[in-house]
């Protein structure tokens, strides 16, 4: 496809418009193309040389049953599609085995076989209701339900019509004729000239619901009511009436009721209105592919579609904008500026100085000849340079309208210029400048954003200019110059912006100017060039960074929402605002990959609505100015001239058109063709979603195809698309018109995708929905054949096994209740020695009566965890003095209870020694003999066998106590205050810290002391209702509670205690509580 941007001007309508060709290279067969259709869905069809083409964003192609040409077309309310060709006629409908593609039904196989040879070729096929119409040179063929009727024409046919429902056929000998109940009759005339002219008719379409518009032999055009018994034929003028002299009418097509398109031959077409009025002229010099039409089809987008013996065209014959590059308006250079003055177009470029513009003629004329140049002004300058350089480039124009009198005001390389209103041109002022502007306050001044740098005004007063000189302090490369509503000018630079505090002029001199510049700081993007623009109270900023308002409060540029999002991302290069008060933006995208023109309309609330009325994927285009001229607006840049017209129009959405193409299966296999159909076989518009597709599991890997058709021809579609079933969001928009998805799982899809054209026009939703079956071993029969395999394979095995274990369980029953006998004899064995050792450890430990001779007060709570105990509790009297310990050996049961009888018996020896003195001594050497005894030596392997302790040594003639501990502590509770003496942080047996001695402690005892010594059993114990710990901030507010109870109690509250906190948890520890009130 080759897109045409400089297309189609004529003699009414001045400019280009877009035009979109195809030949052999897009659609894959003969060149020759015929005629058209279209079908519901806005596919379009051509009869081609050799096959019946499809458009739809892409070509696919069907042939007939001889391959021959298809010179006729028309498709019923069911989507079939009739054709006639060379020798055959038939129908395409969607193919018997559903996958949606198009096979060719022979219609003229039910003539006799004699008829067949004569069928000759199909110059009108059309369908009305149920019947088709298969129009031939000498026959008709009329098919309804699978029936033909042949009826031999009353002379050679070469033309035929479908007028409103009503077939109407010119025989070359002479009359028309209507083809009405399978008859031919003859429509007559009221007058000789009348049917004069019926016999010379060439073409002929509807004109509105009763007339027939015709071309005469004579190539002119003739109206007639064909509903009316007394018809007259009636001369429809236009204003090519002369011109068809010359370039013969051949062709014409209805355009909306409302235009309409002549083929002259050889000459191109032309587009005239239904009262005859020119709008323009298409052909070879304004981009049409060749100026001879076979045929001409207006598409439900409006467009015109073109067959010519060598390809397509396609042409937006309703585009809003006309387009003028530089071939034809004959510019050179970047266009800066654009006016109208005195009726008169004018246009200048950075290469060239103002020019007038012919619009209709493209013929262009300097305005500015240096002999027209007074010698006045020529005197001023000294500079020879600049005499040699005059009048080349042109950067800015104004028409400045003062009182009675009106100038034309244009900036070039080394001066300014005027104009007036007898052509006369004459220097205004010296220098150059960037860009002008008429001041709001006094129409006879002009500010002028000099060049290169600075600003200055200039006075019209006695028919002369006044310069008043540059403003001091305004040393800025200024490109737009703007008036707010308090008359403060704001000067758009190209770094920056700065404002003009609203200035006053005596003598033609500016009184203290006043300039407050803007940055970053301010919230402007930064180092960027800024253009000011005025609407209402506001000023509107244009940037790279989008569109700033400025808050006067605050003195700050803001981006707000009132824009909508559009102007955050993307680049505001020029803007304007119309007489209508829209706002007109000319803005790229970041990458500048396209243009736009965008218009802003204010709405009720303040905000903006944005449409786009201009679009091109151009990446170097831009557009440096922009004109307002009546209801149309020019825009001129680096490129072409565009012309909008109809700018105050309300912008409707363009149309665009989605289309499924083909879905193929595992790189081969095709499962849909691109046409839709329901159970009747019809041809619709959207999947039937009672007939279902289900695939395979092997057939879960699928290519989409797809494509759409937009109204506007600028730019190829964007597409987008998601798997239901599989995708959770959309793809982002893309130019891929394919997908692949591979190794679906078991499931249900819903394919569904769209189509965007470059003015964000987004076309309906498109969908194909499908299941793929779960593989043979996922499905609900396999399932239900697993279980049952399953079943009967437990069953099986089951009784297999049920025999043989009857067997083996006889045999080993006898075996166990042996085994049975011998453990527990073995056991009680073994439980008769454990008792006995119970009662060896209670031998050894201090006993009851020993205990009272020694305290008067006290309790001992020892519990076992097993039957023998590795916590212990040991006393001896020396010295006049009593030693008692509790200590808790490693381990517990057996093991534990081995330990507490070596610790016992290693304090016997320990206590007798006359060497001992103190509690921390008899630690120290019972550390030192069960190193000893247990062989340990410090190295990784030794076992950390040991016990923590508390000993305490009682002098109750003096009242004294001495505390010694491993570890456990002792608690103390005085007058209702419970201390903890703490023990030293390390263990009767190996450690790191062995070397170190034991401390003793030495304190004063008072009557009514109560201390306690035990081991980690109780407060270790899990329980409670989280099955935590009892831990000693528990244990130390439980003793608080009942220290001054009698010492039996307190002993039976402990246990009764332990008990409920452990609850169904066994016991984890050995448990040794001692209890002494002094």
């Amino acid at each position: 496809m080759l897109l045409s941007i400089y297309n189609v001007f004529g003699q009414n309508s001045t400019g280009l418009i877009p035009i979109q060709t195809f030949g052999t290279k897009d659609y894959k067969t003969q060149p020759q193309n015929w005629v058209f259709a279209e079908d519901k869905r806005g596919a379009i069809y051509v009869g081609n040389k050799e096959a019946l083409l499809i458009y739809t964003g892409s070509w696919k192609h069907y042939t007939l049953e001889n391959s021959g040409d298809i010179r006729s077309i028309d498709i019923n309310d069911k989507g079939r599609v009739f054709v006639g060709g060379t020798g055959e006629f038939g129908y395409f409908d969607v193919d018997s085995t559903r996958i949606g593609t198009l096979v060719y039904h022979p219609i003229y196989h039910y003539l006799d076989s004699n008829e067949i040879t004569k069928v000759g070729t199909v110059i009108g096929t059309h369908v009305v209701n149920s019947i088709t119409y298969f129009i031939t040179k000498k026959k008709v063929y009329i098919h309804s339900n699978n029936n033909i009727e042949t009826i031999k024409a009353p002379g050679n046919i070469t033309l035929s019509s479908n007028i409103n429902g009503q077939i109407i056929v010119k025989i070359q000998e002479g009359n028309i004729y209507e083809i009405k109940d399978n008859k031919f009759i003859q429509i007559t005339f009221n007058d000789k000239k009348s049917n004069t002219l019926s016999t010379e008719i060439r073409s002929m379409i509807p004109f509105g619901k009763e007339s027939i518009l015709f071309v005469s032999k004579k190539y002119k055009l003739f109206t007639f009511d064909y509903l009316k018994e007394r018809k007259t034929a009636v001369a429809f003028h236009t204003q090519l009436d002369s011109t068809f002299k010359k370039e013969h009418a051949e062709k014409i097509i209805n355009i909306k009721n409302k235009y309409i398109a002549i083929y002259t031959a050889g000459n191109g077409i032309y587009i005239i209105d239904n009262k005859g009025r020119l709008i323009r002229k298409i052909d070879s010099k304004t981009g049409l592919k060749e100026d001879i039409v076979e045929n001409m089809f207006v598409d439900s987008q409006n467009n015109l579609w073109l067959a010519h013996g060598g390809g397509l065209s396609r042409i937006a014959i309703f585009s809003n904008y006309e387009y003028f590059p530089p071939e034809v308006t004959g510019f050179k250079g970047i266009i800066q500026a654009i006016t109208r003055y005195n009726g008169k177009l004018y246009f200048g470029t950075d290469r060239m100085n103002l020019y007038e513009l012919d619009e209709y003629s493209f013929k262009n004329k300097n305005i500015l000849n240096k002999a027209e140049v007074t010698k006045k002004s020529f005197s001023k300058c000294s500079n020879t340079g600049i005499k040699e350089s005059l009048g080349k480039g042109c950067w800015d124009a104004l028409t400045v309208n003062m009182d009675n009198e009106k100038l034309l005001l244009f900036i070039t390389n080394d001066f300014i210029f005027q104009v007036n209103e007898k052509g006369a041109v004459d220097t205004a002022y010296f220098r150059s400048g960037n860009v002008i502007l008429q001041d709001e306050i006094d129409p006879h001044r002009v500010w002028i954003g000099l060049y290169p740098k600075g600003l200055a005004s200039m006075y019209y007063e006695d028919g002369k200019w006044i310069d008043e000189g540059m403003i001091e302090g305004i040393n800025l490369d200024i490109k737009a110059l703007e008036f707010d509503n308090n008359l403060n000018l704001w000067l758009g630079r190209v770094d920056a912006l700065s404002m003009l505090k609203k200035p006053v002029f005596t003598n033609h001199k500016i009184v203290k100017p006043s300039v407050i510049s803007y940055n970053e700081n301010n919230g402007l993007p930064h180092n960027d060039a800024i253009y000011p623009l005025h609407d209402g109270d506001r000023m509107i900023f244009a940037s790279s960074e989008g569109l700033f308002l400025f808050n006067n409060k605050e003195e700050s540029f803001n981006r707000t929402d009132i824009f909508t999002d559009w102007y955050k991302n993307h680049f505001v290069f020029r803007m304007i605002k119309d007489s209508y008060n829209n706002i007109w933006t000319v803005t790229y995208p970041l990458n500048k990959s396209k243009i736009f023109l965008k218009k802003l309309v204010k709405t009720t609330n303040g905000k903006y609505t944005v449409s786009t009325p201009y679009a091109q994927e151009k990446t170097a285009q831009a557009f440096t100015t922009l004109y307002q001229d009546g209801n149309t607006l020019w825009a001129g840049g680096t490129f072409d001239l565009v012309k909008i017209n109809n700018i105050n129009a309300i912008d409707k959405p363009a149309k665009i058109i989605s289309f499924i193409n083909k879905i193929i299966i595992n790189n081969k296999d095709t499962l849909f063709d691109g046409f839709f159909y329901n159970k009747d076989n019809q041809i619709i518009s959207k999947q039937d979603k009672s007939i279902q597709t289900v695939l395979p599991y092997s057939s879960r890997n699928l290519t989409f195809y797809f494509s759409g058709i937009a109204e506007k021809l600028e730019a190829k579609p964007n597409y987008r698309w998601k798997l239901e079933g599989y995708d959770k969001n959309w793809e982002d928009w893309t130019t891929k018109t394919e997908v692949r998805y591979t190794n679906l799982q078991e499931g249900d899809y819903s394919f569904i995708m769209q189509s965007k054209d470059i003015y964000g026009n987004i076309s309906k939703e498109v969908s194909y929905s499908f299941s793929v079956r779960p593989p043979w071993h996922r499905t609900i029969w396999a399932y239900i054949a697993y279980i049952l395999f399953f079943i009967a394979f437990v069953w099986g095995a089951i009784e297999f096994s049920t025999r043989s274990l009857k067997k083996i369980i006889r045999e080993a029953t006898a075996e166990i209740r042996a085994q049975k006998d011998d453990i527990e004899e073995k056991n009680q064995d073994i439980m008769s020695s454990i008792r006995y050792a119970q009662r060896i450890q209670e031998a050894v430990s201090p006993q009851k009566k020993q205990m009272d001779k020694v305290f008067s007060q006290h309790f001992v709570l020892w519990k076992p965890r097993d039957i023998v105990s590795g916590d212990f509790y040991w006393m001896m009297q020396k010295d006049g003095k009593t030693i008692i310990a509790a200590a808790d050996c490693t381990g517990h049961g057996v093991p534990g209870a081995f330990m507490s009888i070596m610790g016992i018996s290693f304090l016997n020896e320990i206590a007798n020694n006359k060497d001992i003195k103190t509690g921390a001594e008899v630690l120290n050497q019972l550390r030192t003999n069960v190193i000893t005894s247990l062989n340990q030596e410090g190295s990784e392997t030794d076992t950390k066998d040991g016990m923590d302790i508390s000993l305490c040594v009682y002098d109750f003639d003096n009242m004294m106590m001495q505390f010694a501990g491993a570890y456990n502590p002792l608690y103390m509770i005085r007058d209702g205050e419970l201390s903890i003496i703490k023990a030293d942080r390390m263990p009767i047996g190996i450690h790191d810290r062995d070397k170190n001695p034991f401390t003793n402690m030495e304190f004063s005892m008072h009557k009514g002391d109560m201390y306690y010594i035990l081991s980690d059993g109780f407060i270790d114990q899990f329980g409670g209702p989280k099955g935590k710990k009892f831990m000693t901030k528990r244990f130390k507010q439980l003793i608080l509670d009942i220290y001054d109870k009698p010492m039996d109690e307190q002993k039976e509250i402990l246990w009764q205690t332990i008990l409920e906190w452990r609850g169904e948890i066994e016991q984890i520890d050995d448990i040794i509580i001692i209890g002494i009130k002094v």
